[in-house]
């Protein structure tokens, strides 16, 4: 529920010179202190109210006497959609202007956090709904039963206990613990087929090491010039950035190497591997690979 219609009552209450704390917010409306703090903090940062605390009555006032309250609502949609604009920025380079934003999504979408309720929310793009539900498992200390496409397996069954979630190359990524493999993994959030909150409850290692599992993620993207027939057809997903050049030649940024290769093994589209030269040599080795493995085969029957 939103803390505007808190919020709402605290301003009518100092307008009627009741001067309000948060002990009568806490009564008034059956949430904790703390909670009540963090209206009170939001109503003077975020929506600039000049609160004033009087020592003598105990409790707030306007030190300007006219000030209105602004006519701002956000719904729990907007709040989900702040909220992770504010995990995004919060995963970029941090200069004052990131850091800036990334505060200021964080004060536009404070509310209360959730508890035992998992909320799915209807939004546009599956990414952020997927980021929510993982989100509040990783509040609520549940797993998470999922299906995911492997780029090697294909489709394959897990049971996480998520752990962290980051965003780096492009990509959403979840640190969790794999009760099936019985190992900590790095996986994509954007490879996930569906997901269902467990109601198995999970506890996070004291000696778990965040960075050790999402330190193979290279920073800067590879590039490469690929010349294709009449236009390219691989799927610009998360991860890739296609873009022409002269002619059929596209550049296209990437992260993995070995799901590049896959790709473009897998379609017949392109004529040409212009540059680098080591994506060149490394493909012609995994068809030298493939070549074998036929070979040997047909020795073996």
């Amino acid at each position: 529920m939103s803390n505007m219609h808190r919020l709402i009552w605290f301003d009518q209450q100092i307008k009627n010179n009741r001067f309000p704390n948060r002990n009568h917010l806490s009564e008034k409306f059956e949430i904790s202190i703390r909670q009540c703090q963090r209206d009170i903090d939001y109503l003077r940062n975020s929506l600039g109210a000049p609160l004033k605390y009087d020592n003598k009555r105990k409790g707030y006032y306007y030190e300007v006497k006219n000030y209105t309250l602004p006519n701002v609502y956000i719904n729990e949609i907007q709040r989900a959609m702040l909220k992770f604009l504010a995990y995004r920025y919060g995963n970029f380079t941090q200069t004052p202007k990131v850091v800036e934003l990334a505060n200021l999504f964080n004060r536009l979408a404070q509310g209360e956090d959730y508890d035992d309720e998992i909320p799915i929310f209807d939004l546009d793009k599956p990414i952020v709904q997927c980021y929510y539900q993982v989100y509040n498992a990783m509040i609520s200390k549940n797993k998470i039963d999922l299906f995911y496409k492997d780029a090697v397996k294909g489709k394959v069954k897990m049971k996480l206990s998520p752990y962290k979630l980051f965003y780096k190359c492009r990509v959403d990524h979840l640190i969790a613990y794999d009760d099936y493999e019985d190992e900590v993994i790095c996986i994509r959030l954007d490879r996930i087929i569906n997901l269902e909150v467990s109601k198995d409850k999970f506890s996070i290692p004291k000696d778990i090491k965040y960075k050790k599992y999402s330190s193979f993620i290279n920073r800067e993207p590879f590039v490469a010039k690929v010349l294709f027939h009449n236009g390219c057809n691989i799927e610009q997903e998360e991860g890739l950035n296609i873009e022409k050049e002269e002619g059929n030649v596209y550049c296209i940024e990437f992260f993995n190497i070995d799901e590049f290769i896959n790709k473009l093994i897998c379609t017949r589209a392109w004529d040409k591997i212009i540059s680098p030269k080591w994506l060149k040599q490394k493909i012609e080795n995994r068809c030298k690979e493939i070549i074998l493995k036929i070979e040997d085969r047909e020795n073996e029957e």
